[in-house]
């Protein structure tokens, strides 16, 4: 979960996830989808099909799933970005380490709770599984 890669910023433990995140790049844009990869209570790493603007605050809405449906909104910074080719499609997804620099107190705690629980629930999965 935690980021151990050397010269590594990041004291933040992430946990991969795929959420759906509906995103914009100002007001009046139109709202897109796409997926995380992995989520913290201080950001997210997106997957996107386009190129964002790597200047321009970004306007995100997470759909955590349990343990109750809670929509977090927050803004966030892009702090770095790599391509991915898609040999299937033949095409490249877009990847994305966003930090919040704009999210509420209630928005983490939920964020922390859905890490919780997601925690729990994999640490369960691996004590019921047979010894080989």
């Amino acid at each position: 979960m935690k980021d151990q890669s050397p010269g590594s910023k990041r004291v933040k433990a992430r946990m991969a996830s795929k959420l759906n995140v509906f995103y914009s790049q100002g007001k009046s844009s139109e709202k897109c989808k796409c997926l995380t990869n992995d989520i913290s209570e201080y950001g997210l790493q997106l997957i996107t099909e386009v190129q964002l603007d790597k200047n321009r605050a970004i306007f995100l809405e997470i759909e955590l799933p349990y343990p109750k449906f809670y929509v977090v909104r927050a803004i966030g910074k892009i702090k770095w970005y790599k391509e991915l080719p898609d040999l299937a499609s033949q095409t490249s997804k877009h990847v994305y380490g966003v930090s919040f620099d704009d999210i509420d107190q209630n928005s983490q705690d939920h964020i922390f709770l859905y890490m919780y629980e997601r925690f729990k629930i994999a640490a369960g999965s691996q004590e019921q599984k047979p010894a080989s």
